[in-house]
C-alpha cells in the first residue's frame, strides 16, 4: 500500500523547494536572542566584566561563539592480545585479553 505524502513533500519524503518543516520559523524572542542582543550592546570591557561576574569559563565562551564542538569521534587503532600466567604454589592460571571476550584458562 502506498504511503500518502503531504503536498509539501517530494516522493522521497524531503521538503519541496520553498517549503520547510518549520513554517513558523525560529522563535523571535528566544532567551538566546535576548542575551545576544544584551551582550551586543555592551562594550568589550563590559562584556569581559559580565563574563567574569557570571563565571563563564574560557571553553564556555568558545562554545558560545563557535558552537558546540563535534561530538562524534573516529577512533582508529589495533587491539593487542596479552597473556600472562599467575602461579600460586600448586596451580597456574593463564589469563588472556583479546578482541573477543574469552575466559581465562586453567593450566
Amino acid at each position: 500500500m502506498d504511503e500518502i505524502k503531504p503536498e509539501n513533500r517530494n516522493l522521497d519524503g524531503t521538503f519541496k523547494e520553498g517549503y520547510s518543516g518549520n513554517p513558523g520559523g525560529r522563535l523571535k524572542n528566544s532567551m538566546k536572542g535576548y542575551v545576544a542582543r544584551k551582550l551586543a550592546g555592551l562594550s568589550d570591557e563590559e562584556k569581559e566584566e559580565w563574563l567574569k561576574a557570571h563565571g563563564i569559563s574560557g571553553i564556555d565562551q568558545w562554545k558560545m561563539s563557535e558552537g558546540q564542538p563535534a561530538q562524534d569521534t573516529n577512533l582508529q587503532g589495533e587491539i593487542t592480545v596479552k597473556e600472562f600466567k599467575i602461579t600460586d604454589g600448586s596451580e597456574t592460571s593463564t589469563v588472556s585479553s583479546s578482541p573477543e571476550p574469552t575466559a581465562g584458562t586453567q593450566g
